[in-house]
Order: C-alpha cells, then sequence, then structure tokens
C-alpha cells in the first residue's frame, strides 16, 4: 500500500476511546478472543502497530496514538507500550450519554493537526483501510480546502421502517 502524495509531514492523532461499561456485552472491549487475549483491544492495537510501521517506514505522515480508558485492565496491557500515550477518562466522559461532552474534551488531549477517532469494536476496519481512509481525506482535502473532517459509514441496504 503506497502512501505518496499524503500531506507531507501531516501530524495525525489516532484517537481510540475505551470504555470499560458495556450494557449487551459484558467486558466487550477486552473479552478474550481465539489469538487474542485482551480480544477487540488486543486486535485494534496490533492492527493500529502494523498501520505505524508502514507510516514511519514510509516517513510521510507523523502518528501519535491516544487511547483514553477507565478501564484498568486496559491500561495495564497497554503501559509498556511506548508508542501509544494512555490518558484516564473521567467518569463523566464514560457514561451512555457522554458522547457529545468526549467530542469536546478530545482536543485538549490531542494536540495534533488532524484527529483520526477509531474503536476497537471496528475490528474489520484494518491498517489498510486507514491508509486508504488517510490518502482519500488529504485528496479530498487538496481540492476542497475548507475540508476539516471525514468519516466512514456503511451502506443501509434496509429501510428503516417497514410502514408508516
Amino acid at each position: 500500500m503506497q502512501l505518496n502524495n499524503l500531506n507531507k509531514n501531516g501530524k495525525i492523532t489516532i484517537f481510540v476511546p475505551i470504555r470499560r461499561g458495556s450494557k449487551r456485552i459484558k467486558n466487550k472491549n477486552i473479552k478474550a478472543l481465539p489469538g487474542f487475549r485482551m480480544g477487540l483491544t488486543e486486535l485494534k492495537i496490533k492492527q493500529l502497530n502494523k498501520l505505524r510501521l508502514k507510516c514511519k517506514k514510509n516517513k510521510k505522515i507523523n502518528l501519535d496514538f491516544v487511547i483514553s480508558t477507565d478501564c484498568k485492565k486496559v491500561k495495564k496491557f497497554v503501559q509498556n507500550i511506548r508508542w501509544i500515550k494512555t490518558f484516564n477518562r473521567d467518569k463523566l466522559l464514560a457514561t451512555d450519554d457522554s458522547l457529545s461532552k468526549l467530542i469536546k474534551h478530545v482536543p485538549s488531549i490531542c494536540k495534533n493537526q488532524y484527529i483520526l477517532w477509531t474503536h476497537v469494536t471496528s475490528p474489520l476496519f484494518d491498517e489498510k483501510d486507514y491508509i486508504n481512509f488517510i490518502k482519500k481525506f488529504f485528496k479530498m482535502k487538496k481540492k476542497y480546502k475548507t475540508s476539516k473532517s471525514g468519516f466512514s459509514a456503511d451502506l443501509l441496504q434496509k429501510f428503516f421502517l417497514d410502514h408508516i
């Protein structure tokens, strides 16, 4: 995967919020999976490490990695991974209805010009997808000078309402 034509020295923080609580699946972010003792969290960190190594080798993008969590097990798991910065997530930012508060808080811990927000609960979005996303973002930013954000979404092929 080539990283050519990217914003030279583009500084991007990869932000990963990992919350301790889960209503539907207990400990879903750290529940063991085959080959991954720390489950989705470990899988995402391995994917992000592959991204980090590709970008470091190519020197087209400077990446920082930030995990914001209220989970002691996640903190312990990542404490010796030098390329990840960990921030304690306040209880007020770890509730079901705290997303808008967390969005406002993120710029205070992510200091780079760009923030790529991702989740451990997107295990199929790997380093190749991140590279493609970053390439497309900078291509669109070049074309549309006022572009400030981007996001990924799934194409919904079902109706929200079957009847009215």
